[in-house]
């Protein structure tokens, strides 16, 4: 039979060394199994992340493998009190496999746990912190590792930016660590407001009244102010407070003036070892406004000390600025940028300080490390663009700037008042198009904001766009009724797409009545008249108006407006002769059109006089 079967397979070697060889086929299959074991092993085919997360990440055996090591050494350096080591294991185990919740919670907890960390594994601690976030939507338990991380080391920035989409749910303690950080970012009325709606955190923090008496000591009425400065005075010298009551009298020195208060405090916190970059910025800022910017300069370019967060390095660049010294702020941006990567306020400061000096090559460089940044990079992708195409266009090259405008349009934009002012700007460098494209989807967040809706009439009018200068122009009127400017722009578009006659009547008389010598306004009345009707009245107003000293824009709506008195009344040949003096460019299509069908309605224009 093994014969039989030998002579039948002569022509297939293969199947006549497994059949018939064992260590042949012990050997094939063991080299079978290993090539099944690395095609699963080696390729990134296993995805850690969760179901929906995005972007999605996928993860090799080996990088399973590897992680898994690492996280056992960073476990025993941790026991063995060698945290720095345990934070390095974790920092790898994490870049193995980024979308493990465990390898991140143990290594902000190392951070935690350590009393001065160093500054990489802080900065590496704040970004995967936001990561986590992200990745465990939010829950309780990270949320308050965040929150301990970033009281810790006096991230208050990180503290409003995690807490304030949750600012209606919040549970007591959370709500105190939300009312410092307010205190902490300047935000003095926002504090006020929260503590006035009884939102005040536990009653047995110490800390949290203390903030109260110094917001008193600073922006209270006469008599509690004095009582608060009192207490703020006495806890001073508090073995218990002395350090936060040093802090925020800072504060209140500021707020009143008093640079001797100020530098009397900072000078005790010196002592402690307990001053920040941002209490010596605070100092400048003081001397500068009492007429001593000299000695505020000079404590500036000696103060050796190097920010330790992405707050310090941006009042740092900015207080450099504001004396005079942007060379410094540009260097200070450059080293911490990307330590600093997580934040989006580093990332604008430094751009705006780079555009204002118009050094395109840096900022186009800026552009690209913002997209390399992953604690920013779908933050700030759209604005990436924007500063790309700001480059670009301030270099001249003008058709590559609008293929990046043309980008930043298609992003959303999380920082929604970062939107609206990179459309204001787009508007402004001759890209309405594309700044609309950002303004629409911010309508919905932006309801009630006069800004938003005086850039989107400004981009309308800039896009000859007819409803949506309606649109804009009612909503500004609806906000702010008694503004002349509103209630003038509000008319105007009422005229342009010939609605609500009697309203417009209303207004335009309320115009004329305020602006008697306003020739714009006079006209823009006729027509008002015209649109009710009226038009032996407007007749008689505009015949008063020379035509000389009209602004191009005026001449043309001056002319259609005595086309329409004339086409109303059936004088035709005066119509088509009005007709002819109108400069179309500066009319809207919508006038355009009105005017194109009222021309087919009339009889055939005169011709040349025999």
């Amino acid at each position: 039979m093994k014969k039989v079967l030998s002579r039948k397979l002569i022509y297939s070697p293969l199947l006549r060394m497994l059949l018939f060889k064992v260590w042949f086929r012990m050997v094939f299959f063991c080299l079978v199994l290993l090539g099944i074991s690395l095609s699963l092993f080696l390729p990134k085919i296993w995805t850690t992340s969760p179901t929906g997360f995005m972007p999605v990440i996928k993860v090799s055996g080996l990088d399973l493998a590897q992680a898994w090591s690492l996280k056992r050494s960073a476990r025993q350096a941790a026991a063995a009190g060698r945290l720095n080591d345990a934070s390095y294991s974790w920092m790898a185990a994490i870049a193995n496999n980024p979308a493990d919740p465990e390898s991140i919670r143990s290594f902000l907890n190392g951070v935690l746990r350590s009393e001065k960390p160093e500054p990489r594994y802080l900065s590496s601690a704040i970004g995967q912190s936001l990561w986590l976030l992200r990745l465990a939507q939010t829950n309780q338990t990270d949320l308050e590792l965040a929150i301990k991380l970033y009281e810790k080391h006096r991230f208050s920035d990180l503290l409003l930016r995690v807490l304030s989409p949750l600012a209606g749910q919040l549970n007591s303690w959370q709500e105190a660590a939300y009312l410092k950080a307010l205190f902490n970012q300047g935000r003095l009325k926002d504090f006020a407001e929260r503590w006035d709606q009884g939102k005040r955190g536990p009653e047995n923090d110490a800390e949290l009244s203390l903030y109260r008496a110094a917001y008193l000591a600073g922006w209270g009425p006469g008599a509690e102010a004095g009582t608060a400065r009192k207490r703020l005075s006495a806890a001073l010298l508090d073995p218990e407070l002395r350090v936060l009551a040093n802090r925020l009298n800072l504060v209140v020195r500021a707020q009143l003036g008093d640079a001797t208060g100020f530098g009397e405090s900072l000078q005790r916190l010196e002592q402690w070892h307990a001053d920040t970059l941002l209490d010596q910025v605070g100092y400048w800022r003081l001397l500068t406004a009492a007429g001593r910017k000299a000695e505020a300069i000079e404590l500036a370019q000696a103060y050796p000390n190097v920010p330790a967060s992405a707050t310090e390095t941006v009042r740092l660049a900015e207080i450099y600025v504001s004396l005079g010294l942007p060379d410094y702020a540009k260097q200070v941006l450059r080293r911490f940028a990307s330590r600093f990567g997580h934040s989006p306020e580093v990332w604008m400061t430094y751009a705006n300080i780079v555009i204002e000096a118009r050094s395109w090559a840096e900022l186009r460089a800026v552009a690209t490390e913002i997209r390399r940044q992953d604690g920013v990079r779908d933050t700030l992708a759209g604005y990436s663009y924007y500063l790309e195409g700001r480059a670009e266009l301030g270099e001249g090259r003008a058709p590559t700037a609008e293929i990046a405008f043309r980008k930043a349009g298609q992003h959303t934009y999380q920082i929604r008042s970062l939107g609206l002012i990179i459309a204001e700007d787009l508007t402004k460098l001759g890209y309405a198009a594309i700044a609309r494209d950002i303004l629409v989807p911010l309508e919905a967040h932006f309801k009630d904001s006069l800004e938003y809706w005086g850039a989107a009439f400004t981009t309308a009018l800039e896009l000859k766009d007819a409803p949506w200068v309606l649109k804009a122009s009612t909503r500004t009127y609806e906000l702010k009724p008694l503004d002349i400017t509103y209630l003038n722009r509000y008319a105007a578009a009422l005229l342009l797409n010939r609605t609500r006659p009697e309203e417009a009547v209303k207004l335009t008389l309320q115009l004329v009545s305020a602006y008697p010598n306003s020739l714009a306004s006079v006209i823009n009345h006729s027509m008002a008249l015209l649109l009710n009707q009226r038009t032996r009245e407007a007749r008689t107003l505009l015949a008063n108006i020379n035509a000389n000293r009209l602004t191009p824009a005026e001449s043309a709506s001056y002319y259609l407006a005595l086309f329409e008195v004339f086409y109303n009344l059936h004088e035709y040949d005066q119509a088509w002769r009005m007709s002819d003096r109108i400069e179309r460019q500066h009319l809207f299509p919508i006038q355009v059109k009105w005017l194109e069908s009222l021309h087919k309605q009339m009889p055939a224009r005169p011709g040349p006089a025999a």
